[in-house]
């Protein structure tokens, strides 16, 4: 395994939980697939430009801020932070209506 596919992993995953979000909430909002995703997170699988710059997106973080592995995690500020999980919310009770219905 690469050493820069462990070392990115070990960061989308801090900066994941960093923003409280599950593996299931970041790969819906960056439209990837979770067992994707996971991939990602363990260093087994390499991301393409396009999902470098899906992920940035969903973490709300340039794809430069997202590669610095060496600068401590970036927090969301107090108003995106409460964005992001008024959307994680509201897409969570969407979807537990339509399994309901």
């Amino acid at each position: 395994m690469s050493d820069i596919r462990l070392r990115f992993g070990k960061r989308i995953r801090q900066l994941r939980q960093m923003r409280e979000m599950t593996q299931e909430q970041l790969a819906e909002v960056a439209n990837l697939s979770v067992s994707f995703l996971g991939g990602v997170e363990r260093g087994i699988k390499s991301p393409t430009i396009e999902t470098l710059e899906k992920l940035a997106g969903a973490l709300d973080l340039t794809i430069n801020e997202m590669m610095d592995f060496d600068s401590g995690v970036k927090p969301l500020d107090d108003t995106k932070a409460a964005q992001v999980k008024q959307l994680l919310s509201e897409y969570g009770d969407k979807i537990d209506k339509l399994y309901k219905e």
